[in-house]
């Protein structure tokens, strides 16, 4: 009997699956015994079967990978549609591939450094940096300017508030200066 691989022994099956009416045809083509026949046939069906159990887990396996990762994928974008910033995200995992800890330990972990002083102030150190580099202006900034403003402009008592201010002021000025004063007020 010729040597076969299994590769070769499973391509076998499947030609004789596929392509051939009757054993005897397929035996007549391959030029093989009864008894080589049947035994490449059987240990191809079963190696066929091994190899299809083996690529069915590893697609079960892929297709969960995915569902999660779409299920994530989707929930980062509710949260990104929300206005957070999703793009660097922390995991136990990241912590467990460096340290032996278990994931409760890696999520105190991750909770201790995230809620330190110390990282909330850099990265809102960092925000105001690279807002000014990117041209943003300082809202409270903008407020301080335009309080100034109206302080010069109109005499603003510096005791009111903005709604206050401007409800005084439209009682003693035009329609035009008061959609002005609005401008400035909506500036805010």
């Amino acid at each position: 009997m010729k040597k076969y691989t299994e590769q070769q022994k499973i391509n076998l099956f499947l030609d004789w699956a596929n392509n051939f009416l009757s054993t005897s045809a397929f035996m007549e083509y391959y030029d093989l015994s009864m008894s080589e026949c049947e035994n490449l046939i059987d240990e191809g069906r079963e190696l066929n079967r091994e190899l299809n159990k083996k690529v069915s887990s590893r697609h079960i396996l892929q297709t969960k990978k995915s569902e999660k990762m779409n299920r994530i994928e989707q929930a980062k974008k509710t949260l990104r549609d929300e206005g957070y910033f999703t793009d660097t995200m922390w995991t136990i995992s990241d912590v467990q591939s460096i340290y032996d800890c278990n994931a409760e330990e890696s999520h105190q972990l991750l909770e201790k450094v995230f809620d330190s002083d110390w990282i909330m102030s850099r990265i809102n150190e960092m925000i105001d940096e690279n807002a000014e580099l990117m041209g943003f202006q300082d809202k409270h900034q903008l407020a301080i300017d335009m309080m100034e403003e109206l302080d010069e402009r109109y005499g603003r008592n510096a005791r009111m508030s903005l709604d206050e201010y401007h409800l005084v002021y439209k009682e003693e000025n035009s329609a035009y200066e008061n959609e002005e004063m609005v401008e400035l007020i909506n500036k805010f």
